[in-house]
């Protein structure tokens, strides 16, 4: 993500593809949504500052990204197995990582302490959720496209 936003910030024009900045929003949005479904935003500004904004500021200034510096009607359908990539990539590296050293980084995906079925079933519906957010913005990429 830094990666991407440096390059935005650098005036390049490939960091802010549709394909590429997709990405990034969407697992970013999945990690705000996810943070929110499992209880994190209640009592969110008491919160530290490092939670509150990675968890939520992050998220919904990343998803105003997308209105920002992608340009109109440059995504594509095909955009929407690149956009999700990340999260499958992620959790498939979490999985198998944690394989080998019994350790994982969140304890809804600990297979040691909820389970492989669980663990599979929080992965999916992160995964459906990255689909559903991919979906919504090229929804919103086509229709910001028409009306110009």
């Amino acid at each position: 993500m830094a990666v991407v936003f440096t390059g935005i910030a650098f005036g390049r024009p490939r960091f802010g593809d549709a394909g590429l900045l997709g990405a990034v929003i969407t697992t970013m949005v999945v990690v705000g949504v996810g943070y929110a479904a499992l209880g994190g935003w209640d009592g969110l500004l008491q919160k530290p500052a490092p939670d509150l904004i990675s968890h939520a500021a992050t998220p919904i200034l990343t998803a105003l990204s997308w209105v920002i510096f992608v340009r109109v009607g440059h995504s594509r359908p095909s955009h929407i197995g690149l956009w999700i990539a990340p999260m499958v990539l992620y959790f498939a590296y979490a999985f198998a990582r944690g394989a080998v050293t019994r350790e994982y980084a969140y304890p809804f995906i600990d297979v040691n302490a909820v389970g492989w079925s669980s663990a599979l079933i929080f992965a999916g519906a992160m995964v459906g959720t990255a689909a559903i957010v991919a979906a919504v913005m090229l929804g919103l990429d086509r229709l910001r496209a028409r009306r110009r």
